[in-house]
């Protein structure tokens, strides 16, 4: 099937009309999302569904909403929610988030959002749009997303290590705490790659200590730790 398809345990994923493809980014943030009770969830910029089918798996309970700007993509996430087992509880907006302006409140926001900042861009308009911040900047994600997000509700994002600073600072300034904050490395030894972080109002979790926590994908090349296999056993079809 190529890189045309990516097959999970549960579900498959076609993403040739999605500009960006499967990723670890998404598997890690689908995986680690702290959904376990939560019964309205929102996932922002769903790009093929993957997040949003993988938090549809582990949580039975849950109704979840997906945003995506790009109609092809759009269009492809729709495909895979209609051929999943939980079609039925998974919904597609063709939309920004910035005009997307629901009935309702969320009780989780998840999000792998465009990460780069202010770099080169690529010559497809599309990845471009995926990958960068133009269309949608950290600012406006987090501040929107506490605009749709009922009390106690949380954002957690996977977003590269060179926007640490910049995050905290938003965190800061809207009067946001992050309570959970994972460092993820590809490798033993290696340089942090990205950080995972989970993001309520400081108001709602007065009381909360940030937990911190470091995480390592492989020991060697495909060669996984147990942190990256418990995490990720019950997606992959060879773990």
């Amino acid at each position: 099937m190529g890189n045309q398809y990516f097959v999970f345990k549960q579900f498959k994923i076609d993403q040739h009309d999605c500009a960006m493809k499967v990723g670890t980014d998404g598997v890690l943030l689908g995986s680690w999302c702290d959904i376990t009770n939560d019964n309205r969830i929102l996932d922002i910029g769903a790009g093929t569904g993957l997040i949003s089918l993988m938090i549809a798996q582990r949580n039975q309970n849950a109704i979840i909403d997906a945003v995506e700007i790009d109609e092809s993509a759009g269009r492809n996430a729709e495909r895979n929610f209609s051929a999943s087992p939980w079609s039925d509880r998974l919904n597609l907006y063709h939309t920004s988030l910035q005009d997307f302006n629901p009935e309702i409140k969320y009780n989780h926001i998840v999000s792998n959002p465009p990460y780069f900042d202010n770099s080169l861009k690529n010559t497809d308009s599309r990845k471009t749009q995926a990958r960068h911040t133009d269309t949608l900047s950290y600012e406006t994600l987090i501040s929107k997303s506490f605009t749709l997000l009922d009390t106690k509700g949380r954002l957690s994002l996977i977003l590269p290590v060179n926007t640490e600073n910049k995050v905290e600072a938003i965190v800061k300034k809207e009067n946001l705490v992050i309570l959970r904050k994972i460092t993820v490395y590809g490798n033993i030894g290696g340089k942090a790659i990205r950080y995972l972080f989970e993001i309520g109002r400081k108001e709602d979790f007065k009381t909360s200590e940030c937990i911190t926590e470091d995480f390592i994908i492989e020991i060697s090349r495909h060669n996984y730790t147990d942190q990256y296999i418990d995490l990720t056993k019950d997606f992959y079809l060879k773990m």
